[in-house]
């Protein structure tokens, strides 16, 4: 129990915040019809995680299928996002 007790009274460090800000909704919207346009339904709430760590520029540990189908769609929306903004840019 001594050791228990040793790690409950260790310092916490205070929580980072990253806000779901209108950038993560609107990657996670993107992200979405990618998914739908392949056939691939994401839930919310992984939308949203992935979308956040994304816009934040954070890496994701994970252990679900979906973040790895969700950073093959980043990649096409990113590519997508390029190719406006060149022709927007012309």
């Amino acid at each position: 129990m001594a050791g228990r007790e040793a790690r409950l009274d260790a310092p916490l460090m205070p929580p980072i915040i990253y806000e779901i800000s209108s950038a993560v909704w609107v990657r996670a919207v993107r992200l979405a019809d990618r998914g739908r346009a392949a056939g691939v339904a994401v839930p919310l709430a992984g939308l949203l995680v992935f979308a956040c760590a994304n816009v934040h520029g954070l890496d994701l540990a994970h252990d679900d299928a979906h973040f790895g189908q969700l950073a093959t769609f980043a990649g096409s929306v990113d590519r997508l996002r390029q190719r406006t903004n060149r022709s927007s840019q012309g």
